[in-house]
């Protein structure tokens, strides 16, 4: 579920670059709006795959009667490394999203919205 999650919302956020790009002036609300929402849900996403990296360190060290801390994480690499490639691939969408697009659309806006008040 966990990698389906992040498949999902990584796929949506290609469709939603492809839209940024090619998008007109007139769908800017709605891309702004589609972004801070896919933002939001990769966040949520990162925050299982940690949640499941955790998971697997503890059930690894239930199984082996060890303690949490005394299991290096890269020891559960190899259970980990596609949810890992999906992490990978996805931070630099997280990234375009919270730091470049929603920044420029909301400026666009604003701008957009103080020229139409102007007299």
């Amino acid at each position: 579920l966990v990698l389906a999650t992040v498949h999902d919302v990584g796929l949506q956020t290609d469709d939603w670059k492809g839209a940024w790009v090619n998008g007109v002036t007139s769908e800017v609300p709605q891309l702004l709006q589609d972004a801070m929402t896919l933002s939001r849900r990769l966040g949520r996403a990162f925050l299982r795959l940690e949640a499941f990296h955790q998971f697997l360190i503890a059930d690894k060290a239930v199984h082996e009667f060890r303690t949490y801390s005394s299991i290096d994480p890269e020891e559960i690499r190899d259970a980990f490394s596609g949810a890992l490639q999906w992490y990978k691939f996805s931070i630099p969408s997280r990234d375009l999203l919270a730091f470049d697009a929603i920044p420029q659309l909301g400026a666009f806006l604003r701008r957009s919205s103080t020229a139409r008040t102007a007299p």
